[in-house]
């Protein structure tokens, strides 16, 4: 894929973000109940059905104003829909230091998720976990959960740094344990 580098510290992937975009606006168009053709009749036949399907495929890009014209068609917002592809987004590599504990405890988190937390856990696997931003795909995959709400899971289930050695309980951490 295509990378761009506006800065040395935050690469960003521009083929990415147009694959994010183009699913944010499927998913959009499918809330509505459209089709793609009925999509096209609706922007005046102006955008072909091929056209819609490029964009949601992230094979053609979309202008600023294309996409303004689209959200109209689809009851939401440029905002709404580029703000979707922020809490997906390829380019916060920025590491979240999660505790698992929490997570197997959060009754708002899907099953699967909880599960995964729980078998690492009772595995004696230190409770604190380092996640990437390009790991959560992957994860929600894994978990059947959607990328934006799992970042939102895992904020809530965010440990502190400083409390990562002398609170984790595990041998060698400085916690208390039996070893």
């Amino acid at each position: 894929m295509e990378i761009e580098h506006f800065s040395a510290e935050h690469p960003v992937d521009l083929g990415e973000i147009q694959r994010l975009l183009g699913d944010a606006l499927r998913e959009q168009r499918r809330r509505r109940g459209l089709t793609r053709a009925a999509m096209s009749a609706l922007l005046g036949g102006d955008v072909a059905p091929s056209t819609v399907a490029a964009y949601e495929n992230g094979i053609r890009h979309c202008s600023v104003l294309r996409l303004v014209q689209l959200c109209a068609v689809l009851d939401t917002t440029a905002h709404e829909i580029l703000a979707r592809v922020g809490e997906r987004g390829p380019y916060d590599d920025e590491a979240l230091l999660v505790d698992l504990r929490r997570v197997r405890c959060d009754p708002d988190a899907p099953e699967p998720l909880r599960r995964w937390a729980s078998v690492l856990v009772d595995q004696h696997v230190n409770p604190y976990r380092e996640l990437r931003g390009g790991s959560l795909p992957a994860l929600g995959t894994l978990t059947g959960t959607d990328p934006g709400e799992l970042r939102r899971i895992l904020a809530r289930a965010r440990a502190e740094r400083g409390g990562r050695e002398k609170n984790s309980g595990m041998p060698g951490s400085g916690g208390d344990s039996d070893g």
